[in-house]
């Protein structure tokens, strides 16, 4: 709630689900911050197995519901992942060379956005990477920084970032991407 900027009294209902959701604690906690906003839902400890179920059983498969790019130097976007993509392992995982075009600061800044009918949907997430701040000599690779982008199982995104020339980097896990539900009817289309 506070990443999306809201208070307890900007959601209007709650629905308690899973497991957890028995547990007394976590019962009257959610009843002291939403009060009568909660709804009860009858199988609540059953029903995310039953939705995961009836999922499989449909031939469903999660997709990437936004294009998921880079932001730039001249504010354009670089698509990696576009809207659709089937998010899985195996096809969401690329390696690319990007080229650190202001390295005054030696700092590369990788701006990781999400972007629907091109507008930027989330707030921007920024992977700094330390370059050399030398200017770069003719045949230099210094200056190139090679990002990796891969989905976990859990369908979090993992994106590292390194100089070309460096053994490791640094990496950031986006774990509030949007998904949507693709059949094997909408597959085949």
């Amino acid at each position: 709630m506070e990443e999306a900027r809201l208070t307890s009294r900007e959601i209007d209902l709650v629905l308690l689900i899973g497991g957890s959701s028995l547990i007394p604690l976590v019962q009257q906690e959610m009843t002291e911050r939403f009060g009568a906003r909660i709804v009860q839902v009858p199988n609540a400890d059953t029903i995310i197995a039953e939705g995961a179920a009836l999922i499989d059983a449909l031939g469903m498969q999660p997709v990437l519901a936004r294009a998921i790019g880079v932001r730039l130097s001249d504010e354009s976007f670089y698509e990696i992942f576009p809207a659709g993509t089937v998010a899985t392992p195996a096809v969401c995982n690329k390696t690319l060379n990007f080229f650190c075009t202001d390295n005054r600061d030696g700092e590369a800044k990788i701006i990781l956005v999400e972007r629907v009918d091109q507008q930027e949907i989330t707030k921007p997430q920024v992977l700094a990477i330390p370059v050399s701040r030398e200017q770069p000599h003719k045949h230099a690779d210094h200056e190139r920084v090679v990002i990796t982008f891969r989905l976990d199982d859990d369908l979090v995104l993992h994106v590292t970032a390194k100089r070309a020339t460096q053994p490791h980097g640094r990496t950031i896990a986006i774990h509030d991407l949007l998904f949507a539900l693709n059949t094997r009817e909408a597959r085949t289309q």
